[in-house]
């Protein structure tokens, strides 16, 4: 749709600039951009956010201290 290109099911043709494809095609434009724009922040600037936040919390020694000699329970307590 955000090409120009549509169907005429009346006609059984494709058809370039029609005006069902031009009524739609400023939506099909928005919806592309932002699946585009929302899977470069899930997969690019998420994970990167998460890997400077830990890298802070650690510069600033505001994580959880763990002993060598401690153990992690391998079951919840109930």
């Amino acid at each position: 749709m955000a090409l120009g290109i549509s169907y005429d099911f009346h006609k059984f043709e494709w058809a370039w600039k029609s005006e069902s494809s031009q009524w739609w095609a400023s939506m099909a434009i928005a919806v592309s951009f932002g699946l585009t724009f929302a899977t470069i922040l899930t997969l690019v600037v998420v994970p990167c956010l998460y890997v400077i936040l830990t890298r802070v919390i650690v510069r600033l020694g505001l994580g959880r201290q763990v002993d060598e000699e401690e153990e992690i329970p391998a079951e919840l307590p109930a």
